[in-house]
């Protein structure tokens, strides 16, 4: 007689070694793809239904506050935002849904909607809300035009740390937890996606479209913000807004460590390249775009990109003058020795009595002097040019 029991066992075990066996290979031959589903995803197979959004959630009496004053720097002066934020509100936030939950078949769109998990604030917390409107007027009290204030915001969330434990986490073992905003400014640090997060949501708050640039290569996020399509990356209407590191203007692209994969920290850069090279998108694969909000554009793309073709061309400029000035202090030098000869031979002339040899020394002297003063004329000329020049390329270059 059969034991069914047995039975049963035999073909459940066997089932689930297949099984197994199959998630092994799928695993090891789609690592990035199950980096990038795995970590954001979780199916729920028992019940449809889903666990309550944080935007549908209120918070409870906000306690341990926390002041926090933020510091930064804007085309060379420092700008100070004083905020009250609540530990209680950040442990909300910390104990809040971070993976995307499914039921049935996944969702194509589920990166869409994992990303937007993270804008959600709880329906009594204004923060996000406070902090736009506190930049903005900031901005208004240091009369900023409105394109001078989207750079002043990027540059306060360019200068919250850079949290290097979480990305090393992350690239060693392709867990992420994003966080939401409101944890990002509590713990004041965050990786690439936590602070283009927060960045996005205060511009939406503004009222400026915004979206989000996710290159897998590089395991990296940044800002898009809504900008003329000319300018923007890959004409997709958003510009490149890089958030890791300061000093990074909307358009400009950065450089990535080969070791960490991470940002590689601005830096003005040297004499030898040129500026215009940084915007561009071929620097970076083609993004994947998330989180696409139409609105306000920002228009100082424009000038910025003139900005970096007239630092190229002041560079060109300088390079030529310096070239012409060192040729002509050669000819001075050459001019002075002559001029020295002719003195002393027309003493010698003048010693001997030898007076007609020692006029027409004269002569030559005068007509080399003459050519003398006006190369001096043109050569403290050039000095002057370059020196503007120089100038203009040291204030232009500071801003990049």
């Amino acid at each position: 007689m059969f034991d069914l029991k047995k039975i049963l066992k035999i073909i459940f075990s066997s089932l689930l070694l297949g099984g197994l066996a199959f998630l092994f290979f799928f695993a090891k031959n789609n690592q990035d793809l199950v980096w990038e589903t795995v970590k954001n995803v979780q199916k729920v197979v028992k019940s449809p239904i889903i666990s309550i959004p944080v935007s549908e959630k209120e918070l409870s009496e906000q306690v341990n506050p926390k002041e926090i004053i933020y510091k930064w720097q804007y085309n060379g002066k420092d700008y100070e935002l004083k905020e009250t934020l609540f530990e209680s509100t950040n442990i909300f936030y910390q104990n809040s849904p971070k993976s995307y939950k499914y039921h049935g078949e996944m969702p194509v769109d589920w990166e869409e909607k994992y990303y937007g998990m993270f804008f959600q604030v709880a329906l009594n917390d204004l923060m996000i809300s406070k902090l736009a409107s506190d930049l903005k007027s900031l901005g208004e009290k240091n009369k900023l035009s409105e394109d001078q204030t989207v750079e002043l915001i990027l540059a306060f969330v360019q200068t919250i740390t850079y949290d290097d434990a979480k990305a090393n986490v992350i690239l060693s073992s392709g867990k992420e937890s994003i966080n939401y905003t409101y944890e990002t400014l509590f713990e004041q640090k965050g990786v690439c996606s936590d602070k283009s997060i927060l960045a996005a949501a205060i511009f939406r708050q503004l009222g400026y479209g915004t979206a989000l640039f996710t290159y897998e290569a590089e395991k990296h996020m940044a800002l898009g913000i809504k900008c003329p399509v000319e300018y923007s990356n890959n004409d997709s209407g958003y510009c490149y807004a890089e958030t890791t590191s300061t000093g990074f203007q909307i358009g400009m692209l950065p450089d990535f460590d080969q070791n960490n994969r991470a940002v590689v920290e601005k830096e003005i850069k040297n004499f030898e390249e040129n500026q215009i090279d940084q915007f561009s998108y071929k620097r970076l694969g083609v993004a994947k775009i998330f989180q696409k909000t139409d609105g306000e554009i920002y228009n100082g793309i424009e000038k910025t990109i003139s900005i970096a073709k007239e630092i190229d061309s002041l560079k060109i400029s300088i390079s030529d003058l310096k070239e012409e000035i060192s040729s002509d202090q050669k000819k001075i030098k050459k001019d002075e020795a002559e001029l020295a000869d002719l003195i002393s031979d027309m003493n010698k002339l003048k010693k001997k009595e030898k007076y007609d040899e020692y006029n027409d020394a004269v002569d030559d002297y005068n007509d080399l002097a003459k050519d003398f003063r006006n190369r001096i004329k043109k050569y403290n000329s050039l000095i002057k040019t370059y020196n503007q020049k120089v100038a203009r390329y040291n204030y232009l270059i500071k801003g990049f």
